[in-house]
């Protein structure tokens, strides 16, 4: 339906695979140089997501939203992912013309 939409939910994040190691800028002396450290990442992550989106008469969609990570991403540590969010989309229906109208 096109329009104002809000929306709020739990979002959970499953790593399918990945590589465990991470090139970090490590300062030295000269404050330069680079080290690769193993950073033991969580495979699954859970947040709160909620924001505001509009669906315009032509398909497109545009929404802006905030997640708020209840689960560490690190094992290690207590930090928790806070990201926002700019989706851009467009409905597949409207463009193939496979949905009839309501």
């Amino acid at each position: 339906m096109k329009g104002l939409n809000i929306f709020a939910g739990p979002q959970l994040d499953l790593c399918i695979k990945r590589n465990d190691w991470i090139w970090l800028l490590m300062s030295g002396e000269d404050g330069a140089g680079t080290g690769k450290q193993n950073i033991p990442y969580q495979n699954t992550l859970a947040s709160i997501t909620f924001g505001l989106g509009y669906r315009f008469d032509f398909g497109l969609d545009l929404a802006f939203s905030y997640n708020a990570g209840i689960v560490s991403n690190v094992k290690e540590y207590s930090d928790k992912n806070c990201v926002f969010q700019l989706t851009a989309g467009y409905d597949l229906c409207k463009l193939f013309k496979l949905c009839g109208k309501k």
